[in-house]
């Protein structure tokens, strides 16, 4: 996808990235900020998510990396480098987790949620077989799997993830526990044993939603010839004057950046995720509401805008885990934020003065209206 060269180089394919010594060692600091769940696995075998006439296939699915987003800032003055920008590097040779797709959760813009049945884990590929509760996963989990022209969207949400894993206290306390994001091009898919899958294989998720490979979401936006991707983002048109990158390029090398969904070649790329339970109702009681506002601002304080805040981006937290007391309210919160394909990540050193700003878009959920409720999209500027 993206070349090598010395004057231009491309953050990495998206299996195994070759990238400047600037961003190596950016993306270094990254890795050291993050702990489990996220560096636990590299890689994974998944039943279920191809089938042929002859069966269903299994598939190898390595680690991929993520998509940076450009550094928003609401203001035109002069930024300096962030190395905490850049994505984490791949974890390799780490957990080699065996799993199967089952039925679907939930379905939404750009990826269908199925739930996972964790089948056995090696400490690697064709390793000993290692007990499932020493990985520390004790929770069922789902796979977000992207629609066929969305892969890139998903891999902006994947750094998402990385960045909330880098703070203390978010994964499994106000965000949903990510355990990494997986790729791979379905003509490259292979079985266990490194053999090739039957030419005649789809991808299920898509073919039970009835999907197409050639579709008019695949379209570019209404005078979007100019856009690097048809799977648009927020900041692919944003104005310099309010964000702008890393001072590494981390978004413009990204192998992702110009990323377009090739019907005659598509990838398979999905999210490995705790399942949570059911979206937040109108019926929720007043405790409920104001532990939905603490919430909140502990997302305020991360730097991250959601963008699109509506009921069913909220879901309950597992009333089985124990271990997720929030370290700013010293609480288990009821509620779980998701769904941050959209999202912007604001300058944090800038935080201070936009904190007023993001409480008043974030903090108050009892003045939500029938947007929040009808499912909305919500831009918030």
């Amino acid at each position: 996808m993206g070349t090598e060269s010395t004057t231009d180089t491309v953050v990495g394919e998206l299996f195994s990235p070759s990238i400047d010594t600037d961003i190596t060692e950016a993306q270094d600091y990254v890795k050291s900020q993050i702990v489990e769940p996220l560096s636990i696995i590299s890689d994974v075998l998944i039943h279920n998510l191809t089938r042929s006439k002859k069966g269903v296939d299994p598939v190898l699915v390595k680690r991929s990396i993520t998509f940076p987003g450009l550094r928003y800032t609401e203001s035109g003055e002069e930024m300096w480098p962030h190395e905490s920008w850049a994505p984490a590097p791949v974890p390799e040779g780490k957990v080699f987790l065996e799993i199967e797709l089952g039925e679907q959760i939930s379905t939404g813009r750009i990826g269908l949620v199925h739930a996972v049945r964790v089948i056995r884990a090696h400490e690697y590929i064709n390793g000993p077989e290692i007990p499932l509760d020493t990985l520390g996963i004790t929770f069922e989990l789902c796979a977000k799997v992207a629609k066929p022209y969305h892969c890139r969207s998903l891999a902006r949400e994947a750094w998402m993830y990385e960045h909330l894993q880098a703070q203390d206290g978010y994964q499994g306390v106000v965000v949903p526990r990510c355990y990494g994001f997986f790729t791979v091009p379905l003509r490259d898919c292979s079985n266990k044993l490194g053999g090739p899958l039957h030419c005649a294989s789809h991808v299920q998720p898509w073919y039970e939603d009835d999907i197409k490979l050639h579709s008019k979401d695949d379209r570019k936006p209404r005078g979007g010839d100019h856009l690097p991707s048809r799977d648009h983002l927020e900041d692919d048109t944003f104005d310099i004057e309010i964000a702008v990158d890393d001072c590494l390029g981390s978004k413009e090398k990204s192998s992702w950046n110009t990323w377009s969904h090739d019907p005659e070649a598509p990838l398979v790329a999905f999210l490995l995720m705790e399942r949570l339970g059911k979206p937040v109702s109108r019926a929720y009681s007043e405790a409920a509401q104001a532990d939905l506002g603490s919430v909140m601002e502990d997302m305020v304080e991360t730097g991250i805008l959601q963008l699109d805040v509506r009921w069913n981006n909220i879901l309950s937290a597992r009333e089985d885990d124990d271990d997720s007391v929030c370290p700013r309210h010293n609480v288990k919160h009821v509620w779980r934020l998701i769904d941050f394909d959209r999202a912007l990540r604001l300058e944090l050193p800038l935080l201070g003065r936009n904190r007023p700003m993001m409480k008043r878009r974030y903090g108050n959920p009892s003045s939500w209206g029938d947007s929040f409720w009808k499912g909305y999209y919500y831009r918030g500027r």
